[in-house]
């Protein structure tokens, strides 16, 4: 069974300029979920029924490379797992409410970039249990400068040559097209050829 980490931010307020940060003050944690049981609507309706959001208008999460990305439906739920590894399993999740302007963020379907991996859950702004599946809320207003995207490029630049990874080994399946290949969809197409680029390390 592989199990992930889900840290819920929420309370505080997304900042666009001069680039897209959210400066979060609390934080809601799922401890040791079995990825197999995870999907959008969950997610969704832990916002919505435990953090008291009326809606929620986008999902948002920080991606292996550091960078947010949108997760749109199931879809985007089964892209976000896809990346999953022993290196990238803190999953920290993001909402935009629905009386709240969107943010301009890339969809999770169409990720491509290299691993980068930046637990944002070690610090001494969050505490969680031990106990698998347990959850935890957490004041996070000492950090709201801390945020993924605030760190500088020479910062980013050095992390990623500590901590580039080769691509996990379940995208394997997606390493080489086949002549014979069909799809049902343009979108399932896209989908792949996506994936593709990921398992082939192409920008």
């Amino acid at each position: 069974m592989v199990t992930i980490d889900l840290i819920f931010y929420y309370g505080g307020n997304w900042m666009r300029e001069p680039q897209l940060v959210y400066s979060r003050k609390l934080t809601h944690t799922w401890k040791g979920y079995d990825v197999d049981l995870l999907s959008f609507i969950d997610m969704v309706n832990e916002y919505m029924n435990k953090l008291g959001y009326v809606g929620v208008k986008q999902l948002i999460v920080i991606g292996p490379s550091v960078k947010y990305y949108e997760i749109l439906g199931d879809e985007g739920n089964r892209t976000l797992l896809l990346l999953v590894n022993d290196q990238f399993n803190v999953i920290n999740l993001f909402s935009v409410e629905d009386n709240e302007l969107s943010v301009d963020v890339q969809n999770i379907v169409q990720h491509t970039e290299s691993y980068l991996v930046v637990d944002e859950a070690a610090s001494d702004c969050n505490s969680n249990g031990s106990n698998s599946n347990s959850e935890d809320d957490t004041d996070d207003s000492d950090c709201n400068s801390e945020d993924a995207s605030g760190y500088d490029s020479d910062r980013l630049e050095a992390l990623a040559k500590e901590r580039k990874r080769v691509i996990a080994d379940r995208l394997v399946d997606y390493k080489d097209i086949d002549m014979s290949m069909t799809f049902k969809d343009i979108p399932e197409a896209r989908k792949f050829m996506n994936l593709y680029a990921l398992a082939n390390g192409y920008d």
